[in-house]
């Protein structure tokens, strides 16, 4: 018999994304009984430290650093999977070293990204802070001139 695929979680997502993964996790993992799920301990809530990932195969990130010490002498381990769009805090090439595949959620943030960016479009072309500078100080008068 093989053993279960494991994946862990990092534990940041219990307080920055609470409740949003479990129920997705429970929902697609439900028909695969070979593949389980749990959250890890960490040590310090910046850092992962190569001892607390021990046996997964996978790891689901939210924030915290992945490091070359991060995945020193783990054999087991085949692939981050980062949720965002930013690998910043993932050694990418330590990554490549050990035979680990890195996945990160392209397409999370795109269309607020693209709502902030025409808000910010719109705000300028109608002088919004200009405009708020007019009505914070009182000043109404000018308000032909904005």
């Amino acid at each position: 018999m093989t053993q279960p695929f494991r994946i862990g979680v990092s534990p940041d997502f219990q307080t920055s994304a609470a409740g949003l993964l479990e129920p997705v996790l429970a929902e697609m993992l439900a028909p695969l009984p070979h593949v389980s799920w749990e959250f890890f301990a960490m040590r310090d809530k910046k850092e992962v430290f190569a001892d607390e990932i021990v046996g997964y195969d996978a790891l689901l990130m939210l924030a915290a650093d992945i490091t070359r010490e991060t995945l020193a002498g783990n054999e087991r381990l085949a692939v981050i999977a980062r949720w965002g769009v930013g690998y910043d805090m993932i050694d990418v090439p330590a990554c490549t070293d050990n035979n680990v595949l890195l996945a990160i959620t392209t397409d999370a943030v795109r269309k607020p990204v693209a709502e902030a960016i025409l808000t910010f479009f719109l705000a300028l072309a109608k002088k919004l802070p200009f405009k708020d500078k007019l009505v914070r100080t009182g000043r109404w008068d000018l308000k032909a001139q904005a």
